[in-house]
Parts: C-alpha cells; sequence; structure tokens
C-alpha cells in the first residue's frame, strides 16, 4: 500500500514539473515577444528633410516617417515667435494651438497678430504660410510625437529662405527642358505669373523638394464647390505635364 501511495506521489511530482517547465518557457515566451515588441514599438519622430523655399510661399511640413505608422497619439510641431500668425490658419477642430505670450505692460497696436508657438494635431501634415524674411534666413522648426502610452521623441528641421530670382531663374530653365523632353526627373518647381507691381508677389510653391502644393489664395472670394473644382484642374493638368509628386489639394486628412 505504502508503495502504491509513494509510486502516485512521485508521478504526481513528475507532472507538476512537467506542467511548471511548461509554464516558465511560455513565461519566458511571453517576456521575449514584449521585449522584441517593444522595441519594434520604439516611437521615432521624424521630421522630414531640410527645406529652402522663398519668402512668402507655402510648405508642407511632413511627419509621415515617424514610428510607429500606427499609435500614435498627437503630433506637435514647434515655431520661433513671428513665423506663423492665428489669423492666417483654420485648423482642424481637434488641433490645439499655443499662442505666445504678449507683454502686458506694453501697449499693442491694433495691427499687432499673435504669433502661434505650437500647433498639436493629429494630423501627419501641415501647411505653412513662410513670412516675408530676407534670403537667408534660417529658422528651426521642431517635432514632437507622442504615442497612446505616452512615450515621447523629437526631430528638428531647418528652415531657409531662399532667392526668390534663383527659382525665377529655374523656372526659365523649366520652361526649356519640357520643350526638349517629358520633364519627369527634374524637381518639381510649381510658379504662376508675377504681377508688374511688386516680383515678390510671385506665388511660388516648392514643398520639401519632392512635392508641389496647391494651394487657394482668396478661397473666400469663392463659393467651396468652385475651390474644390478649380483645385481638381489643377491637380490633374500638372500631373498630365509628368509631375507625380503633386499633392491633391481636395484630399481629406483624417
Amino acid at each position: 500500500m505504502n508503495k502504491n501511495i509513494y509510486m502516485a506521489v512521485k508521478r504526481i511530482c513528475c507532472i507538476l514539473t512537467i506542467i511548471l517547465s511548461i509554464l516558465s518557457a511560455q513565461k519566458e515566451r511571453r517576456f521575449a515577444y514584449e521585449l522584441f515588441s517593444s522595441k519594434s514599438q520604439e516611437v521615432s519622430a521624424d521630421a522630414g528633410k531640410d527645406i529652402q523655399a522663398p519668402s512668402k510661399t507655402t510648405i508642407l511640413l511632413d511627419a509621415s516617417r515617424s514610428t510607429p505608422k500606427k499609435g500614435i497619439h498627437s503630433y506637435e510641431w514647434s515655431f520661433e515667435e513671428g513665423i506663423i500668425f492665428q489669423d492666417d490658419y483654420h485648423f482642424n477642430e481637434t488641433d490645439s494651438v499655443i499662442l505666445y505670450e504678449f507683454n502686458q505692460d506694453t501697449v499693442r497696436e491694433t495691427n499687432d497678430r499673435l504669433s502661434i508657438k505650437k500647433v498639436i494635431t493629429k494630423n501627419k501634415f501641415i501647411e505653412v504660410a513662410l513670412p516675408e524674411m530676407p534670403a537667408g534666413t534660417k529658422f528651426p522648426v521642431i517635432l514632437k510625437v507622442v504615442d497612446s502610452k505616452g512615450r515621447k521623441d523629437s526631430d528638428i528641421l531647418w528652415v531657409k529662405i531662399a532667392d526668390l530670382n534663383k527659382y525665377d531663374e529655374d523656372y526659365t530653365h523649366t520652361e526649356e527642358f519640357l520643350e526638349d523632353g517629358d520633364g519627369s526627373d527634374f524637381d518639381a518647381v510649381a510658379h504662376i505669373d508675377s504681377t508688374e507691381d511688386e516680383q515678390q508677389d510671385h506665388f511660388l510653391s516648392k514643398v520639401n523638394l519632392d512635392y508641389i502644393s496647391i494651394q487657394p489664395i482668396n478661397k473666400g472670394l469663392l463659393k467651396a464647390m468652385e475651390v474644390e473644382i478649380i483645385n481638381a484642374f489643377l491637380f490633374n493638368e500638372t500631373r498630365k505635364l509628368g509631375f507625380q509628386n503633386v499633392i491633391d489639394p481636395n484630399r481629406y486628412i483624417p
């Protein structure tokens, strides 16, 4: 009888040992998976390449290369004072805008504009109208991304104000180039002829050296449907010229 009990206890101990070994192996595998998963999902901000563009033009800030592709809770763009202004933009209702504080002790003129310090958004892209600045001026733009777990990372890009006359020369060369070839390998530059009053009123948009951005200038004078029709026409005609990296102005931005 005692021998039978001994054998039964021995079997139970063997079974418990096997079960504990299995549980330990599963725990190790789960730990290894979580460790690998956490490393593969590390937050990394990517503000894109440095940008060169003339003053009073529009650039596209692109955070789409930040990782992880899914799971980023917000994109925060920070600007120096006097770069972008509150009355220039109509942001998405989910965006948060932080302004620079003005000095309460000084008298503000009626035409003083409120400068934006930060834009916190869920969109990967935002479009920024550059102010009037001398050619050669450089300023930083800082991107901070935050994921759903609160982990953060930052990156910086530099914007340099380019000489508009240089782009006029490039545009003349572009016209000659398109007459001889399809222009598919040429850096895309969008250009609208200047008025007779001021050469600086050119509207040239060169976005991150890779993309053309079509911007409605006086959309307040048109109906929304008319703006979309004009945008669609310009988008399609630009693509027909051989430029493939064109941002659809009627795109949906989630």
